[in-house]
């Protein structure tokens, strides 16, 4: 359709600019298909770290406790600290200051060194005594040996 006339002046330009809007939509094309690239490549890492994320929450998630098992252990810590606490408070004249404890300990110490003493002494009269029981069973042996011979000697010059 070649004519002349008004429309064959805007022949050229419309055909130009149909050629423009068609260069214009396939570039848009690639650049949303590069953008949907994009976005899949940036989902699938997404996923991945939440897949991850998820394994480590399960694995962290395993070391709690029940709430319940919570307060049930706490309670019961909480009974004994109360229990150790009065039976401290009632038996607190029976513990002793470190001065106090210092000087029982050193009047233990006093106490035990007077007593070895008087063991060692005792341990001295015992061996005495046994040297004295050794000499008097010498002693006896030997009579009962003279004994013997006098009663001996009797019954011979009879």
């Amino acid at each position: 359709m070649t004519g002349t006339g008004p429309l064959a002046a805007l022949a050229v330009p419309l055909r130009d600019h149909l050629e423009r809007l068609l260069a214009e939509h396939d570039r848009q094309h690639l650049a949303e298909g590069k953008a949907r690239e994009l976005a899949a490549a940036e989902v699938a890492r997404r996923l991945h770290d939440l897949n991850g994320a998820h394994d480590e929450a399960r694995r962290v998630q395993g070391t709690y406790l029940p709430r319940e098992v919570y307060e049930e252990h706490h309670d019961a810590l909480a009974s004994r600290v109360e229990q150790l606490v009065k039976d401290l408070t009632a038996n607190q004249t029976s513990y002793l200051t470190r001065d106090a404890a210092d000087a029982k300990m050193a009047a233990a110490d006093v106490e035990h060194r007077q007593a070895r003493d008087a063991l060692a002494r005792l341990y001295s009269t015992v061996e005495s005594l046994r040297a004295r029981m050794v000499g008097y069973v010498s002693a006896l042996s030997a009579l009962l040996v003279i004994v013997t011979v006098i009663q001996l000697v009797a019954a011979h010059g009879r």
